[in-house]
């Protein structure tokens, strides 16, 4: 493949190669266009739909013709049992990546077979046991959300070395969910957004809606606002208390769900 940048060359290159492809009949094959009906008769097109019953079923009688050939000879079980021992070796030595002032790994065992994305510090990862301080429990996260996530990486933004983009597979397909994550709160934003509306219930709004009720009250009484008005109040401040423990409710779900997902009790 010809490099990309100086196209001027590159074409004149080509026009002084392009001769002797054609004497040496190597001329390119002309563009053959796929016509809708040929697709169509492909036979194995129903195989698209991965997640789809039918092919879930082949899938299975193949691996089942697999494991008949291969699972079931004496050395299988010897050889998977040594691959494992190693997999799950804590000899193994962690790779890091350094992000800001913390090292990160991401690491597999016996007990966190998805995977658990983990931090330390330098004076710690040089001791013999590292303390590792968990911050994405990769198998507490599909659990709790009902999916087979597979850890596809994160990427972070500098210099502040906060928000991350973390990527993650359902069932380990090429196809990526891309969720932004907070490295100081050890959270998904979407909890932060969840944190940040009900604080604005707490700090504000619902004081606000209480002193005008209060108002409005000893205004009636002063003779200066009718009934309907205070009527408008209260049915104001009814549905800015359904609001607030609607955000209530939001906030405990999301708390629990990032509880789950890094193996951190949160909830008090």
């Amino acid at each position: 493949m010809l490099p990309i940048g100086r196209p001027m060359k590159h074409l004149a290159l080509l026009r002084m190669l392009m001769p002797l492809a054609l004497l040496a009949g190597c001329a390119p094959a002309p563009h053959r266009a796929v016509s809708p009906a040929a697709a169509g008769d492909d036979p194995w097109l129903w195989l698209e739909d991965i997640h789809g019953a039918k092919p879930m079923e082949w899938v299975e009688a193949h691996n089942a013709q697999t494991r008949t050939a291969f699972a079931q000879t004496p050395a299988f079980e010897t050889t998977r049992r040594d691959i494992l021992e190693v997999l799950d070796s804590e000899a193994k030595i962690p790779g890091v990546q350094k992000i800001g002032d913390r090292y990160y790994n991401f690491w597999k065992d016996k007990e966190h077979p998805r995977g658990v994305w983990r931090r330390t510090t330098l004076e710690q990862y040089r001791r013999n046991t590292p303390a590792w301080e968990t911050v994405i429990d990769v198998d507490a996260l599909g659990q709790t959300e009902g999916k087979h996530w597979v850890w596809h990486g994160a990427q972070c933004l500098k210099p502040e070395n906060r928000r991350c983009l973390v990527a993650l597979s359902p069932g380990g397909g090429d196809a990526d969910v891309v969720r932004e994550f907070d490295l100081v709160d050890k959270a998904f934003v979407a909890f932060q957004l969840q944190k940040r509306r009900l604080d604005l219930y707490r700090t504000g709004v619902l004081t606000k809606v209480n002193t005008i009720q209060n108002l409005t009250e000893y205004s009636l009484r002063a003779g200066e606002s009718s009934i309907l008005d205070l009527l408008d109040v209260i049915r104001t401040r009814r549905d800015t208390l359904a609001g607030f423990y609607q955000a209530l409710f939001d906030y405990q779900s999301a708390l629990l769900d990032l509880e789950l997902a890094t193996a951190t009790p949160l909830l008090k």
